[in-house]
């Protein structure tokens, strides 16, 4: 750089300076700039089935108008909104992340966005390992009728990681507990693919208090109990014979 280069470099960063320094306080309202976007941790551990909440706030003038979370596992990157399954917030008055429901495939590096007029602002990126546990057993409902003979299913649904290996059932009459498995007759389901239990025809002896139980490497969990109703009974049996001598009486 020659004398009149320098001198003229000078000169700018000498008038820049003037002006920066004439700025009044309200002057520095005008100066815009992208969401500062942070989270509070940078690595979570949750167990299968909790709920999870990571942090994230949001300073931005102008106001942000959109904020959203990306997921990366390896080369595999997901986008999260406030629409996305299983999800709580993400959004503008509330821009952290819950999961209601962690799970395995929840791993991953998490990094929150907010954008505005300016431009898109983004977080550092928070770690999250999920550990492994025993399975969550739900039934359907509490209380199940039918009426004698009539097929029913008492649903149970087993959200479990690692795989379920086994599934049976408690049914409870006046505090005598039995299990009922697999191949039990008259039943259908109760496995590690359809851990429902099904009565292909249910009787006055079916009703009473039934449990799901679901077992994996890790643990056995039981579900909350249900009730079963039956109403009505086994229809009369006819006695043929009876018939036909009651019949040769009336021809008499």
């Amino acid at each position: 750089m020659n004398a009149d280069e320098d001198h003229r470099a000078s000169k700018q960063t000498n008038d820049t300076m003037r002006q920066t320094a004439t700025l009044k306080p309200e002057d520095y309202k005008c100066i815009l700039y992208v969401p500062n976007v942070e989270v509070e941790v940078r690595e979570q551990t949750a167990h299968f089935g909790e709920e999870l909440s990571i942090q994230c706030t949001v300073q931005s003038d102008p106001v942000h108008g959109k904020v959203y979370w990306e997921k990366r596992n390896g080369d595999e990157v997901t986008s999260l909104t406030s629409q996305t399954k299983g999800i709580r917030g993400i959004t503008i008055d509330q821009p952290s992340l819950t999961i209601m429901f962690v799970a395995s495939t929840d791993t991953g590096s998490y990094t929150c966005y907010a954008q505005n007029s300016v431009g898109v602002g983004k977080s550092k990126t928070t770690k999250l390992n999920v550990v492994a546990g025993a399975p969550v057993v739900n039934i359907g409902s509490v209380f199940y009728t039918t009426v004698f003979g009539v097929q029913i299913t008492l649903e149970c649904a087993v959200i479990v990681d690692p795989p379920v290996r086994y599934v049976f059932w408690h049914k409870n009459i006046n505090g005598y507990l039995t299990s009922i498995i697999h191949v039990a007759v008259g039943t259908q389901g109760i496995s590690p693919t359809s851990s429902s239990l099904t009565i292909v025809f249910p009787g006055k002896s079916d009703q009473g208090e039934y449990i799901c139980i679901a077992v994996n490497d890790l643990g056995k969990r039981r579900s909350l109990p249900t009730l079963l109703s039956v109403s009505g009974d086994s229809p009369r049996s006819t006695n043929h014979i009876a018939l036909q001598n009651i019949g040769g009486c009336s021809d008499s």
